[in-house]
């Protein structure tokens, strides 16, 4: 099976108050069933969200088959517009940057499904 780390950015405007970690979370419930579970994962993944210019930048790395990335997006997509918490101002696929690198590497070498 050969799988390849993908990246999907989303530009979210966060109600205020909203746990920073709760983007991030929807996306993992949506792809494990929960953001607390046990490995391996079918679709290993980390979201890491960012503040610029005011609105907040959520990009998730995620590894899986080139079959299977439409899918994941759909199931991002759905994650990020289930909540009345945040608003999706922009989503979509993102760029493995050199600092993604590392993290890409560890996602591909850990225990998947």
């Amino acid at each position: 099976m050969d799988r390849r780390s993908f990246v999907h950015e989303a530009t979210l405007s966060l109600e205020p108050g909203v746990d920073r970690g709760a983007p991030g979370a929807a996306i993992t419930m949506a792809l494990c069933g929960h953001w607390e579970h046990t490995p391996p994962c079918r679709w290993p993944h980390n979201s890491q969200l960012v503040n610029v210019s005011g609105a907040s930048w959520l990009r998730t790395i995620f590894v899986s088959t080139a079959e299977d990335e439409p899918a994941i997006r759909l199931e991002i997509e759905a994650a990020l517009s289930s909540s009345s918490d945040w608003s999706v101002l922009d989503s979509g696929p993102g760029t493995l940057s050199v600092a993604d690198s590392a993290l890409a590497a560890r996602l591909l070498a850990g225990p998947h499904l």
